[in-house]
């Protein structure tokens, strides 16, 4: 298949030999891609490539097939969403290990390509942890572990939002009493979040416990980097 297009944000690069470079990138018609830059280090063979950096929203073409691609084409579409030397710039790198740990390759989901893209925009200029939460629960959703959030899922009965509930990471909100063991939440961030409504300093604290806590138990165990690089510093929310 020779010189398929498709919208892309590179996840990450590192060098490949004397001139060339291995990209991860999501796409929009593809999913997560591997591909092969080749030249790209060597500015005569490849003038572009300087595009091939993070929050550039770009069109690539790929060519091959199996799971290393090469890059034949790419145009930066517009210019990078996040400043590279900003706050901003720092804690996205965790939605770029999230779709790196968590999405299979080629596994297209055009919708969460546009909430990556989205949530950039929106870090860009309001505050992060609206943002994060809300890419979190898209993501989740895409890859079919939406959470359930609006009902008791032992009895059927609407969560109400005086109540607390233990939430079950396979299943959703159970009604609990005060002090109960377990990942415990109260009704009030349980229906802030499915109405994505951060304004709350308990809805953000919880909702921040409670996804991380779901992401953590579908990454299986393997550690975020990004959140070792982020815990020393102040009010990042992915700590």
């Amino acid at each position: 298949m020779r010189n398929q297009q498709t919208d892309a944000f590179v996840l990450h690069r590192r060098p490949y030999r004397e001139s060339s470079l291995l990209v991860e990138a999501y796409t929009r018609d593809l999913g997560r891609v591997a591909m092969i830059a080749r030249g790209a280090r060597k500015s005569r063979k490849f003038p572009r490539s300087s595009v091939l950096q993070h929050y550039v929203p770009l069109r690539i073409g790929l060519a091959g097939r199996g799971e290393l691609r090469t890059l034949a084409q790419v145009d930066a579409l517009g210019p990078q969403l996040l400043p590279a030397a900003s706050r901003a710039a720092l804690v996205a790198l965790y939605l770029n290990e999230l779709l790196l740990k968590l999405t299979p390759r080629e596994d297209p989901h055009p919708q969460l390509f546009d909430s990556y893209r989205q949530t950039l925009v929106r870090m860009s200029a309001q505050p992060l942890e609206p943002a994060l939460r809300c890419f979190e629960l898209d993501l989740l959703e895409a890859l079919g572990y939406g959470l359930e959030l609006e009902f008791d899922t032992a009895t059927g009965e609407a969560v109400d939002a005086s109540a607390i509930y233990r939430y079950e990471l396979e299943s959703g909100p159970v009604a609990a009493a005060a002090g109960q063991p377990g990942l415990v939440v109260s009704g009030q961030t349980l229906l802030g979040l499915a109405q994505r409504e951060f304004s709350d300093t308990t809805i953000r604290s919880e909702s921040r416990l409670l996804l991380r806590s779901v992401i953590s138990h579908y990454l299986g165990g393997r550690p975020l980097k990004t959140r070792e690089l982020l815990k020393g510093m102040p009010d990042l929310e992915t700590k």
